[in-house]
């Protein structure tokens, strides 16, 4: 099971798609995280810019515990940067 990453518009539209998927082998560890731990398997959640720098604070702890997720840790970085700089956007988690 996986998430699907997507920057969207207030609107609900795709800015961006990510093409890896955060899996979901990982998730009986995220409860010590600060937003990551909200992840529902068969659900969805919406980051806003509010909680941007903690988002970034555990995609860079999730990193450093999960050395094959480095690669779309840098992504999802990448994604936060674009959403800080897109007014009304936000970071969406898709689940199965």
């Amino acid at each position: 099971m996986s998430w699907t990453i997507i920057l969207e518009s207030e609107s609900g539209g795709e800015i961006e798609v990510l093409d890896d998927e955060m899996s979901s082998k990982f998730y009986d560890k995220f409860q010590s995280y600060r937003l990551i731990k909200y992840l529902d398997i068969s659900g969805d959640l919406t980051i806003n810019r509010m909680q941007l720098d903690d988002l970034g604070k555990d995609i860079q702890d999730y990193m450093k515990e999960n050395k094959e997720a480095k690669d779309l840790g840098v992504k999802i970085l990448q994604l936060i940067e674009k959403s800080r700089n897109t007014i009304h956007s936000y970071i969406k988690f898709y689940g199965e």
